[in-house]
């Protein structure tokens, strides 16, 4: 692993950029080695009772070997201001790419391993997110309304926070039917670029939920023992965007008793943050969007603390 730090204070602000770099080498990883050849038949170890095979039937035949590798890179920057004139806030933008073979527990496609070399399963490449904190300018030791304890119990001590994230999306594999070994997932042809910005904008509106992607490029494959060449982890799920809004007051009721009122708001702004994307070629809704996540929450609440 490999980090490097610069940042910087201006008064109140804080301001970082940084590198991060990390490399894995020979982790677990789980393989079919006994696929199908186009007859059908497995490369190893044929069908049962013959005299390739004398010691069983086998649905297909792994093997646990320590060849992973995986490298990831990313570019980090963050601003910072500490809490002054009743404002605080922090932001950070991350950059990076992960690319690494399949995990232990991950599917397969091919007996080499390094030909399943692609995004890794959870590589998000781009994060923003920033939050804060803001007293609203108005009661007791304010600069408005500050001169009458009526007002002051209204109005005064209210306090706004938000958090906003912004990422792109998780990548996926293409999937096609051809049987190439009981471990082994089939992968289709493409013949063109197979990722395209320009669908994404309209969906769920008006019932459109797709297509995500250009699924013209992509040729589904049932040929036994033929494995396609669309590579593995190229397909990039939407990404999402969540704003959460936060208003609360607090009042002070002798030594004792403390009463706060809250309002919160998850998913404001009430974004369509769609789920993964159907990338199995026969599918009836392949290419579409089929769910989303939460859309806004409203929560009210009144606590009091003795």
């Amino acid at each position: 692993m490999a980090n490097l730090t610069i940042d910087h204070t201006i008064k109140n602000w804080l301001f970082e950029v940084s590198y991060m770099g990390s490399s894995e080498r020979h982790y677990e990883e789980r393989n079919e080695i006994d696929p199908l050849n186009t007859q059908g038949v497995a490369s190893l170890w044929a069908t049962c009772g013959t005299p390739q095979n004398p010691v069983g039937c086998y649905s297909g035949v792994q093997e646990n070997q320590m060849t992973g590798t995986s490298n990831y890179h990313g570019l980090i920057g963050r601003v910072e201001k500490r809490f002054s004139s009743g404002f605080s806030m922090m932001g950070n933008y991350t950059f990076s790419k992960c690319l690494g073979t399949p995990y232990q527990d991950e599917f397969a496609w091919h007996v080499n391993m390094h030909l399943d070399y692609g995004h890794c399963t959870e590589d998000i490449n781009q994060i923003m997110s920033a939050n804060g904190i803001y007293e609203l300018p108005f009661g007791r030791g304010k600069t408005f309304l500050n001169n009458n304890t009526l007002t002051d119990a209204l109005v005064g001590g209210w306090k706004v926070a938000g958090i906003g994230t912004l990422r792109t999306g998780p990548w996926t594999t293409l999937g096609s039917q051809q049987n190439i070994g009981f471990f082994d997932g089939g992968l289709p042809d493409v013949i063109g670029p197979v990722n395209n910005k320009s669908l994404h904008g309209g969906l769920g509106r008006h019932g459109r939920l797709g297509p995500y992607f250009n699924t013209g490029n992509v040729v589904n494959l049932s040929a036994v023992g033929v494995q396609g060449d669309s590579g593995t982890h190229n397909l990039q799920n939407p990404g999402s965007e969540n704003f959460d809004l936060s208003g609360y007051k607090g009042w002070k009721f002798g030594d004792r008793l403390n009463l706060t009122l809250r309002a919160d708001f998850f998913n404001a702004f009430n974004r369509v943050n769609f789920n993964t994307v159907s990338s199995y070629d026969l599918a009836s809704n392949f290419g579409d969007v089929s769910s989303a996540n939460a859309a806004r929450q409203i929560q009210l609440s009144l606590r009091l603390a003795f």
